[in-house]
């Protein structure tokens, strides 16, 4: 494994990467450790939202080893989102948390892909499948409806993706409500600006106003280390801690964000800014208007 500080990081300027407190944690008593710190020892437990990502390849099989490891942990996540989890109908039933009802979408016809959430007992929630029903594969969301409405997505690249997310963003952003975006989007934000699908992604999340929360690396290879998997939000200012952690439960590595639910910061709403959409039509429509304009005095001049 690749030294820990020599590692890459997300190095942007843009407005819509945030990266002041993400870090790669080699031990999960570190998080432990500044949790406690935050959350004086768990008392103010309840101010907290704490949110997981993992692409675990074959829930199945390692769902014994994420209970050992989310039991490593001084507090319960409320929301963990799953890709890959290889799940069917007939072994779907083999995966329960104790603590935690599961959600998701299995992917159909062949093996391997699909997505879920753990979702903490203590939620309610609701399925949003006006959502879903954007994609008949990789996209699931939920609302949470306890105190204050948030939205969480989690996708696995399915075709015509960012034309899919724009989708979801253009409902949610009407909604005045939080948004969690998470997933492995399959698009390393560690390649070079001249990448045209992580130009098109981090144009789409600036026109909504989202920020990229993950940084430092979720896979880390001897050749090359990539930021692949990550997690988005219209509200990043509340977030107390988030970053990567090292461990063996899949050769991605775990993402996790940690927000100040009663922190003054959250605004609880998209920026009502000018919004641009890149989706195919919109682009094929001015490429035809750029076709029929009339261009003769601009070339005389």
């Amino acid at each position: 494994m690749a030294d820990k500080n020599s590692l890459n990081t997300v190095n942007d300027t843009r407005s819509n990467v945030v990266d002041k407190t993400c870090r790669l944690y080699d031990d999960i008593n570190q998080i432990n450790a500044l949790y406690n710190a935050i959350s004086d020892n768990g008392i103010n437990d309840n101010l907290f939202f704490k949110l997981m990502h993992l692409n675990i390849r074959s829930l199945v099989h390692k769902s014994e080893d994420l209970l050992d490891y989310l039991n490593n942990f001084s507090f319960k996540y409320n929301i963990i989102g799953i890709s890959e989890t290889w799940l069917n109908d007939d072994n779907i039933k083999l995966i329960n948390i104790t603590g935690y009802d599961f959600v998701g979408k299995n992917r159909s016809g062949k093996h391997g892909g699909g997505i879920g959430l753990y979702i903490d007992n203590g939620i309610t929630y609701k399925t949003r499948d006006d959502i879903d029903s954007i994609s008949s594969r990789e996209l699931f969301s939920i609302e949470i409806t306890n105190d204050c409405s948030n939205k969480n997505a989690i996708t696995y690249r399915p075709p015509m993706y960012l034309q899919q997310i724009e989708q979801v963003l253009q409902i949610i952003s009407l909604e005045n409500k939080l948004v969690y975006l998470i997933g492995d989007m399959n698009i390393n934000l560690l390649d070079a600006d001249s990448n045209v699908s992580k130009f098109q992604l981090q144009k789409l999340l600036t026109s909504y106003n989202l920020s990229t929360l993950i940084t430092t690396p979720t896979r880390i290879s001897l050749n090359k280390n990539s930021v692949i998997d990550n997690i988005f939000t219209s509200e990043p200012n509340a977030v107390e801690l988030c970053g990567t952690q090292v461990c063996d439960l899949s050769d991605h590595l775990p993402n996790f964000i940690i927000v100040n639910m009663k922190s003054n910061r959250i605004k609880n709403h998209f920026l009502k800014e000018k919004l641009y959409s890149f989706t195919s039509e919109r682009i094929n429509s001015l490429n035809e208007y750029l076709i029929n304009m009339d261009w003769s005095n601009v070339l005389r001049m």
